[in-house]
Formats: structure tokens, C-alpha cells, sequence
């Protein structure tokens, strides 16, 4: 999957997305307070928040590498 259209679903709030990263479950989360999104990662047992989905994607979270350079090679699956 391209990071775009990874973005784009994150963006929408309706999914969730979990996939394994170096032997590690992840994923990312979306909540909706008052109309502002709030996105959450997760890399084994850590965990960090962001209040919008590109600096989401572009954070060195997953061992120093981002979401926009690991996901081509990414097993993803929605919930």
C-alpha cells in the first residue's frame, strides 16, 4: 500500500490499522473529541499521540524508521 492511500484512510477516522513491524504488534488508532482528530501509534509497548495524520506518517517512531517509508513493505490490516 502506498503511504498515500494509508494517509488517506487514517485520515478518515472510520479504521484502525494494525500490522507487525520487526517482530513488534503496531498499529494506529483515530478518536474524534469535538471534531478535531486525534491519532495514536503504537510499536510494541510504546505508544505516542499526534493531532494530525502527517506528522503521523512522517515521525522515525518505528526503530528510527516513519510509516511513510515502512508501509509499502507492510502486512495491514483494517478493523
Amino acid at each position: 500500500m502506498t503511504s498515500e492511500k494509508l494517509k488517506s484512510i487514517i485520515i478518515e477516522c472510520c479504521n484502525d490499522v494494525s500490522f507487525d513491524f520487526n517482530g513488534k504488534p503496531c498499529g494506529v488508532t483515530s478518536t474524534v473529541d469535538d471534531s478535531k482528530p486525534t491519532f495514536q501509534i503504537w510499536y510494541g509497548d510504546k505508544a505516542k499521540e499526534f493531532g494530525n495524520a502527517e506528522d503521523l506518517m512522517n515521525d522515525d517512531f518505528f526503530d528510527g524508521k516513519s510509516l511513510n517509508s515502512i508501509c509499502e513493505k507492510l502486512d495491514i490490516y483494517f478493523f
